[in-house]
């Protein structure tokens, strides 16, 4: 159960809807820059979030000293579209409809 408040607004995984995990494709190791895994949850007020860890390439990036990234774990703050974009890659189209229902059009 983890617990964070970004730009005035309160993320919290005991509150939150799950919808699933989500994270980088292809294999990445999680030595690799670019690994990250998550999941993914809509909160009571219908903002989307995960809760996660990942590399240095990662939504989960830290700025490091003056010019350097670093791998962290955490909560990261997603808009509508970001977060459908995420679960496409990663979660079922009966997921998709169950919780993205109302940012989905006919195509």
């Amino acid at each position: 159960m983890t617990k964070t408040i970004i730009n005035g607004k309160i993320f919290d995984t005991a509150t939150a809807t799950e919808i699933g995990c989500i994270g980088s494709t292809g294999g990445l190791s999680v030595s690799d820059f670019w690994f990250w895994e998550a999941t993914l949850y809509r909160s009571p007020k219908g903002n989307y979030f995960m809760e996660g860890e990942g590399g240095a390439r990662s939504p989960f990036a830290q700025p490091y000293n003056t010019n350097g990234w670093i791998g962290s774990a955490g909560i990261v703050a997603l808009s509508p579209e970001d977060a459908l974009a995420y679960a496409e890659k990663s979660l079922s189209s009966d997921t998709l409809l169950e919780h993205f229902a109302d940012h989905l059009t006919e195509g």
